[in-house]
This record gives structure tokens, C-alpha cells and sequence, in this order.
């Protein structure tokens, strides 16, 4: 009997959509968009990244085994040295991070986060381009949205791969699927917690 049990990509995209466009709301996409986008709302997408990828990126370190990331060449994707490199080059100190307590999640819910942030790199191509053509932006590198280039499509494919030869079963699928939700309900708030201390600044 054939499964007709939506596959778990499917899944990842349509239960994670509606959090994808919140994220897109909050983290001047339109403001990319249209071509608006102010040097100092490039400051905060790096340093909300930053602070995202710092909090995530030390969970999966010591969730991920020593195998798993050298199969899925972990390193090569951690974004968070370019992050600093891209601040550091722009003379924006690096933020103060934010206080949230890790939390525990399991292997699965790992893939879910790591899900999000390959995917991150998608729509990282788009952006790239519209930051390469912004005059101010484009007087430093734009290191963090160019990161993988042209092996972008390549790395994604790859890890999707890594990522359905792990998941065989439905509690793992609904694990992988809740990590992602997490992931994207951090970075939702990280913009909402920015945009509101800007405004009070202003």
C-alpha cells in the first residue's frame, strides 16, 4: 500500500509558513524589498543574527556527535565566524546576548533548527544581491548573506539528504518539525524585542 503521508519537507514548509512570513515581517523585508533599508537596519539584522546563531550554534555543537558533523561537514556551515568577521570589518561591536537560558532538545528537534538555518541561506541569495547594489552597505563585504555563493543550492540539497536518511518515523518527523518552530520563534522575537527598543529610542 502506497504511503500517502505528506513527506517531511512537506510538512517543514507548510506548518512552518506562517512563522517564515512573521520572521519576513519583522526582519525588514520589505525594507530589503524596496530598496530602504538604512545602514543602521543592517547593523540590527547582524547583530539579531548574531545574537540567533550564537545561541543556536552552541546547543547543536554539543548536540551533534563528532560523526554527524563531520558528515554533514558542520563546520563549513556555522555562520557565526562570519558574522563576527562582517562586524568587525564594519566597526560594529559585537552585541550583548541575549539571556536566554538554553534549553535541552533532542537530536531531532536539532535537525529542525539546523533546517531553519540552511534554509536562512535561500533567501540569503536574494538578499545579497539587493545589499550588493546599496552604497553604503556594499563599501565592506557582505559576508553573512553571500556565505555559501555559488554552492549555495549544492549545500542545501545535501543536507535535506543527511537530514531524511535520519528521520523514519512520524514522532521523529513531528520532533524535526517542532525544532524548526522553535528556531523560528526565537528570531521572531530577537526583531520584536529590537524594533521595540528602537522605537522607545527614537
Amino acid at each position: 500500500m502506497p504511503n500517502n503521508y505528506p513527506s517531511l519537507f512537506e510538512q517543514l514548509k507548510a506548518k512552518t509558513h506562517t512563522a517564515h512570513q512573521e520572521v519576513e515581517k519583522w526582519g525588514y523585508g520589505k525594507e530589503i524589498q524596496e530598496d530602504t533599508l538604512t545602514l543602521a537596519q543592517y547593523q540590527q539584522l547582524l547583530w539579531i543574527n548574531y545574537n540567533w546563531h550564537s545561541y543556536y550554534e552552541s546547543i547543536l555543537d554539543s548536540l551533534f556527535s563528532y560523526d554527524f558533523q563531520t558528515k554533514i561537514q558542520y563546520s563549513s556551515r556555522k555562520k557565526l565566524p562570519l558574522l563576527t568577521q562582517e562586524l568587525q570589518l564594519r566597526n560594529w561591536h559585537l552585541p550583548p546576548l541575549f539571556s536566554r537560558k538554553p534549553k535541552t532538545f533532542s537530536f531531532f528537534e536539532g535537525l529542525g533548527i539546523l533546517y531553519v538555518m540552511e534554509g536562512s541561506t535561500l533567501g540569503g541569495i536574494y538578499i545579497y544581491k539587493k545589499l550588493s547594489n546599496h552604497f553604503e552597505i556594499s563599501q565592506f563585504p557582505v559576508l553573512f548573506y553571500g556565505c555559501y555563493g555559488k554552492e549555495t543550492a549544492h549545500k542545501w540539497r545535501t543536507l535535506k539528504e543527511y537530514i531524511k536518511a535520519e528521520v523514519s518515523s512520524e514522532k521523529e518527523q513531528s520532533l524535526v518539525i517542532r525544532g524548526a518552530k522553535e528556531a523560528f520563534e526565537t528570531i521572531k522575537i530577537l526583531f520584536q524585542e529590537s524594533r521595540s527598543k528602537s522605537q522607545e529610542a527614537s
